[in-house]
């Protein structure tokens, strides 16, 4: 078996930043054709205006 992601316990520290907006995409991860999948983080972004 491979790995797919980071896992759940990954920490990514990063410094204090301001934003105004942000955009949280969600998707759903179905290993082998699987009718149910669990919601996987796809990406997150941060925007000042």
């Amino acid at each position: 078996m491979t790995g797919a992601g980071i896992g759940p316990k990954k920490d990514l520290p990063f410094e204090p930043v301001k934003a105004r907006y942000f955009r949280l995409t969600v998707t759903v991860n179905k290993p082998g054709g699987t009718p149910d999948g669990e919601p996987v983080i796809a990406e997150f972004q941060l925007f000042d205006q």
